[in-house]
């Protein structure tokens, strides 16, 4: 560290002679590994707080079963009694992760909390999310007047022995629960009026509240954070597809304040419909999710591809980024250089600002070189403008070091 802050005085001069390629943001990707050669991997969430990841692996004979990595290693959650399928869905920052267990053609799906390597069956419902105090958020079957199975958003507060049905919204017939915060506001789906198409949705004491659309028909919710903002998708209306990412600004109560359609990644693809969705927001207010089949993140500046936020070796490519942790760390899954789907976690290191994968005095020469050329990669507390905090912002980033 020393050695370090010893070379910084000889760096104030010559810095516009050097080139480089500059980054006001980089990750490094950590491989989460694969459960044993199972095949395609993705991995759904991130913890608010630690580093522990849960998804579902995909094996050859299209069998699910569900994964938490716990910092150090990837290891399955294995189905409860007879069933023969697992996926996981949600884990909070005690590390309790929910899922459920089920087996191929059965109409019954068994929930589950997994803590600690110990699994404790919570009844016959779909879990998707579980919030710091335990409380669960999800969907359940029910059954309406015509004998016909349906499925309502549903919350387990935590010790409770069994699920609250939330209903839906515009008295339709389906909705679903994606994500629940610290406050027990609840976000998910709903079928629209006289079930016609569908509606993010919000449920907080005792309110169902209609998030609504960008100009389209649909939209869909599947996260929020403490910080008043849910995010998830809308339709903005037009003929071709135009899913866009969408933030829904709420007030303490719940009710939308205002929406933004969040754009799209540019597209090569002759006459396609552009399309983007939003998975996952922290409190900071970052998101990350999936844009034209690349992940995406935006830290309040705009939607960014994160392939080109990492170095270029070893030649990942990230398809979906699924949640994101206040830390800035991004649960997402690509693809590596030769074409194996991961699980992955990219942790933030704004000190490799050339993206060569590692940290170096090169790197200090880059920033300084587009600092002093004003261009705003170098806008380090991303304020829209560049001052000499800037510097300083940066340098305690590079000395502080890259996570691992």
């Amino acid at each position: 560290m020393n050695t370090r802050m010893a070379t910084l005085a000889t760096m104030a001069a010559g810095m516009l002679a050097l080139a480089g390629h500059a980054g006001a943001q980089t990750f490094h990707v950590r491989d989460l590994g694969s459960l044993g050669g199972l095949g395609d991997t993705e991995s759904f969430d991130i913890a608010g707080m630690g580093p522990m990841v849960a998804g579902f692996a995909t094996r050859s004979d299209s069998h699910h079963i569900a994964f938490v990595w716990d910092g150090s290693v990837l290891a399955p959650i294995v189905p409860i009694g007879t069933d023969t399928q697992s996926a996981a869905f949600g884990v909070d920052g005690s590390g309790r992760v929910v899922g459920v267990s089920y087996s191929l053609g059965e109409p019954t799906v068994h929930a589950f909390r997994w803590n600690a390597g110990v699994v404790t069956s919570l009844g016959d419902f779909t879990p998707r999310a579980v919030n710091a105090g335990g409380d669960i958020a999800g969907f359940l079957a029910v059954t309406d007047s015509f004998g016909l199975r349906e499925e309502h958003a549903c919350v387990l507060p935590f010790g409770a022995p069994a699920p609250t049905d939330l209903g839906t919204l515009f008295g339709s017939s389906t909705s679903q629960a994606f994500a629940i915060n610290t406050r027990g506001q609840i976000v998910g789906v709903s079928n629209g009026v006289s079930d016609v198409g569908t509606r993010a949705a919000l449920w907080y004491q005792g309110n169902r509240i209609d998030l609504g659309t960008i100009g389209g028909s649909t939209s869909a919710a599947y996260a929020i954070n403490d910080s008043n903002l849910a995010v998830g998708w809308s339709d903005a209306g037009g003929t071709l597809p135009t899913n866009r990412a969408t933030k829904f600004v709420l007030d303490a109560n719940g009710f939308v304040v205002s929406r933004v359609n969040m754009g799209v990644l540019p597209t090569s693809v002759p006459g396609a419909g552009a399309w983007s969705y939003a998975y996952g927001v922290n409190n900071s207010g970052v998101v990350v999710g999936q844009s034209n089949g690349r992940a995406f993140v935006d830290l309040g500046t705009g939607m960014r591809d994160l392939n080109g936020l990492v170095p270029a070796a070893p030649g990942w490519f990230l398809v979906s980024a699924r949640g994101v942790d206040e830390l800035g760390r991004i649960a997402a899954w690509g693809v590596d250089a030769i074409g194996r789907p991961r699980p992955v976690l990219l942790l933030p290191c704004d000190g490799d600002f050339n993206r060569d994968g590692g940290l170096s005095v090169q790197d200090i020469f880059a920033f300084l070189n587009a600092w002093f050329a004003g261009d705003l990669q170098a806008d380090t507390l991303r304020d829209g403008t560049l001052s000499v905090q800037d510097i300083f912002e940066f340098l305690t980033k590079w000395m502080g070091g890259c996570q691992s």
